[in-house]
């Protein structure tokens, strides 16, 4: 019996056809999805694909979009939380990538089916759209004297690419990574942290510590 389409408004439907499209990223990898696996999996025609995108790659830009302003917006909130101290923001900020990355259904949710072009172009965006918010938090722990950085734009520099990068890329290559490396791997980022921020060693251990909670 065939079955009957639900006619959804076109907002909706844009919305349908995005989320299958990331939830089929995620379980089979970009490549390895076609424009007809998702309109079969909503059980639409491709006129109504064609309708609201151009193609699979514009789908795809659409949803790093979304994935990094949804970043973006949990970031900003971190650091305008006058309940948090400068240490901590850094600290929420890390498990907020973490977190993000593993528990909701994103672009980076697996990240072993995760197409290596995506995973770069999210980088690369991140990068532009953190300098920012690590120049606030930065100068936030200078201006109160926590920070005292030999160095400053070397080490927003360093900021920017333990946060932006070394993190997701951590978490992209980790299952070729033994929990022993793990460990050193997040140890060396906090220590690397500490030293160019001009602080107390140890101060990061709570990551080191903690961050396979957010996992």
């Amino acid at each position: 019996m065939k079955k009957t389409r639900i006619s959804l408004p076109p907002e909706e439907r844009k919305e349908e056809i995005l989320n299958t499209a990331e939830r089929l990223f995620n379980e089979k990898g970009y490549n390895n999805v076609t424009v007809t696996d998702i309109i079969n999996e909503i059980d639409v025609v491709k006129g109504t694909f064609y309708h609201y995108f151009k193609n699979k790659e514009e789908v795809k830009n659409i949803l790093i979009n979304r994935y990094l302003d949804k970043e973006i917006k949990n970031m900003t909130t971190i650091l305008n939380n006058k309940a948090l101290t400068t240490i901590d923001k850094i600290k929420e900020m890390v498990y907020e990538i973490i977190s993000l990355m593993h528990r909701e259904e994103t672009l980076m949710h697996d990240v072993k089916n995760l197409d290596g072009e995506i995973f770069i172009k999210i980088i690369c965006e991140r990068i532009e759209r953190f300098k920012p918010l690590i120049r606030q938090v930065l100068d936030e722990g200078i201006k109160n004297k926590i920070f005292k950085p030999i160095y400053e734009e070397e080490t927003l520099v360093l900021l920017l690419m333990n946060l932006a990068v070394t993190i997701p890329f951590f978490f992209y290559t980790q299952p070729l990574w033994s929990e022993t490396h793990e460990n050193e791997v997040i140890k060396t980022m906090t220590h690397n942290l500490e030293l160019s921020l001009g602080i107390t060693r140890g101060t990061f251990d709570d990551i080191s510590d903690n961050w396979k909670n957010y996992v």
